[in-house]
């Protein structure tokens, strides 16, 4: 392998990684880190579907570790955008739901996503975004795949 190509495939990853930073895709002027808009945005998702949101579900659905959804659900609570509570239905579960200023700062932020995606796509333009995604779709099979094969006696 040409170690050229690899160096500069794993520096454009860390840039894609940081690329993701707090505000680009989700601020809205609430402060919100893209995590705490996707557990908002599943949030909603589940509650919209009539599944109450657990933190086991969130995890699952938002590729975040367990302490990492606590945390962001702490946060979001303080700051009134959640509430957690016991779930009527399994009282050893507790259910999430947004609480008016969370639903509110959940449309802020979806709006202010789909306004910087849609500016991102401009500029890269669509024919380069199609490629990518492409390319993507591809290197994240290969991924996921690698880690089956490599794993999956553990």
């Amino acid at each position: 392998m040409d170690p050229e190509v690899r160096s500069r495939f794993e520096g454009l990853l860390e840039r894609l990684r940081g690329a993701r930073g707090r505000s680009l895709f989700a601020d809205a002027g609430d402060g919100m880190h893209f995590p705490e808009f996707a557990v908002l945005c599943r949030v909603r998702e589940l509650i919209d579907s009539g599944t109450s949101a657990s933190v086991k579900e969130l995890q699952r659905d938002t590729h975040v570790s367990k302490p990492a959804v606590s945390q962001i659900l702490g946060s979001l609570e303080r700051r009134g955008l959640i509430r957690r509570e016991i779930d009527g239905g399994d009282r050893r579960r507790i259910a999430v739901t947004l609480t008016p200023e969370g639903e509110a700062a959940r449309k802020r932020a979806v709006e202010r996503h789909e306004e910087v995606f849609a500016e991102l796509i401009s500029r890269f333009g669509e024919d380069n975004a199609r490629a990518f995604n492409d390319l993507l779709d591809r290197f994240i099979e290969v991924v996921e795949r690698y880690r089956r094969e490599s794993f999956e006696g553990e």
